[in-house]
């Protein structure tokens, strides 16, 4: 009994246009993975010189970036709460 492996496509088909939201995505999670360990080690070698300040300055700068980079949502609705508190 022979197997045939041939699938057919009607021509009438519609040619779906493809999201690129899932594309997108996964660049700006790539991108904010590669900012966060740009930042780690910035975080480091802050730590191994005993500069405390840029320290500081560096765990909230991460800490802000991720919250964009991996919440956007949550961080977009905060954003627009306080700018409602503060103009009305």
């Amino acid at each position: 009994m022979p197997v045939h492996l041939v699938t057919t496509v009607s021509a009438a088909a519609p040619l779906a246009v493809p999201s690129l939201t899932s594309f997108s995505s996964l660049i700006f999670t790539l991108l904010g993975s590669i900012i966060m360990v740009v930042v780690a080690i910035r975080m480091f070698t802050a730590y191994t010189k005993k500069n405390w300040g840029e320290l500081i300055t560096e765990l909230i700068a991460v800490i802000f970036v991720g919250w964009f980079i991996w919440f956007p949502d949550s961080a977009k609705a905060t954003i627009v709460a306080i700018i409602h508190q503060i103009f009305g």
